[in-house]
């Protein structure tokens, strides 16, 4: 049997129990504190602090700019390098797409219906007609550039005014480059510069491209041309057509590099126009094979501005057998140059003395399944060098936006 301790043990024992109990308390009080005294700091840290700047994108658009960041493009603009094109990501492009006659459109004044029509062919570009005129706003013309962009197109936009003078609109090349150099016309071709082409006038000038004076004028005038609209502040690809009204190919062969090289910025394209009648012995094959052999090794870039099966003759004739064009051999040999070509035209009523160049009869896609225009077939669905088979890079694809992540 177990003897009773005594009391003063008892005592003893409480006392220790008792202060134990304090100690706990006393820790558990300062460990209360102490996690008070870092949630308030916290707090005050946290009020302290700058706050992260705003979500890029997040401030109210500018009606000066495009309403998308332009931050990713490696290029500020379409570039030539050399016989290339590059678009803001550095890729090389070949412009494969159609023209539309916009100005003259009350059907579709701002390429709303048209431009994903012409999507559908499997085009990257539209080359619009344009007029500077009063009767023409700027706001249509950013309608329409901005429907293009909308459908992947390439936007390349050009003036008509003067195209059915005698020299073609040569003698107003200055009203030209007046209207694209003011202001207000600046500011829109900066809004949408990373994807836009300007066509500083269609087919002004005439000439012989084997006359040296000829080409002299031809070129100074281009020359002085380029330079006004570069110290305008215009950083976009500029494209010059030909001589004798667009349709000479070989006059770059004697003066392209020289204007592009008194381009500051070295971003020029050069267009001809494809009408030369297949009836004549200066277009059959060898002729056509050798004027592309002679500019296709120029460091320069090179397109068909105008290409059909059509157009060839003068207004009673251009539908019939001298206006027919090689169209194969041209769409052929631009093939194997790598250099681009854009129809003519889309249509409908694109050209009151010859539907035959209408590539499509009531605006829509689904028209050219049944066309029997065979080179509107050929150059758009059935050909390997068709429009169906064009390239895209991914800045098209993007919607003509950004460049992919590396």
């Amino acid at each position: 049997m177990t003897q009773p301790r005594p009391v003063y043990q008892y005592l003893a024992y409480s006392h220790y129990v008792l202060i134990s109990m304090n100690r706990q308390l006393i820790i558990h009080t300062a460990l209360a504190i102490l996690f008070a005294h870092l949630l308030l700091s916290g707090q005050a840290f946290s009020q302290k602090r700058k706050p992260l700047p705003p979500i890029q994108g997040s401030k109210t658009l500018d009606p000066n700019k495009p309403p998308f960041s332009l931050t990713s493009l490696k290029n500020p603009t379409f570039q030539t390098k050399e016989k290339l094109l590059l678009d803001p990501c550095g890729n090389p492009v070949i412009l494969k797409g159609v023209n539309k006659l916009s100005v003259f459109d009350d059907d579709d004044p701002t390429g709303t219906s048209y431009f994903p029509q012409i999507a559908k062919t499997g085009a990257n570009c539209v080359r619009i007609v344009w007029e500077m005129n009063a009767a023409n706003p700027l706001t249509r013309l950013d309608q329409l550039i901005s429907n293009a962009r909308a459908s992947n197109l390439i936007p390349i936009v050009g003036l008509w005014d003067f195209t059915e003078t005698d020299d073609g609109g040569f003698s107003h090349l200055n009203d030209y480059v007046n209207y694209w150099k003011s202001p207000a016309v600046v500011n829109l071709i900066k809004k949408h510069q990373a994807y836009l082409i300007v066509n500083i006038a269609n087919e002004a000038a005439t000439g012989d491209e084997t006359n040296s004076a000829d080409l002299t004028t031809y070129a100074t005038a281009y020359k002085s041309a380029v330079l006004k609209l570069r110290s305008a502040g215009i950083n976009v690809p500029l494209m010059i057509d030909g001589m004798d009204r667009g349709k000479s190919l070989l006059c770059f062969a004697q003066k392209g590099p020289e204007i592009l090289n008194a381009d500051p910025k070295h971003n020029l394209i050069f267009s001809f126009h494809a009408y030369w009648p297949k009836t004549d012995t200066d277009s059959d094959p060898t002729f056509i094979a050798n004027a592309f052999a002679k500019v296709s090794s120029l460091p320069i870039v090179l397109v068909i501005g105008e290409l059909a099966g059509f157009g060839a003759g003068q207004d009673n004739t251009k539908c019939a057998a001298p206006g027919t064009v090689d169209y194969l051999q041209f769409a052929q040999r631009a093939d194997t140059a790598r250099m681009g070509w854009m129809l003519w035209e889309w249509g409908p009523k694109g050209d009151p003395n010859c539907a035959s160049m209408d590539i499509t009869t009531d605006g829509t896609f689904s028209s050219i399944l049944t066309t029997p225009n065979t080179w509107v077939r050929d150059l758009v669905l059935d050909k390997p060098f068709s429009l169906k088979n064009t390239q895209k890079t991914p800045f098209i694809t993007s919607g003509l936006k950004s460049c992919p992540r590396p």
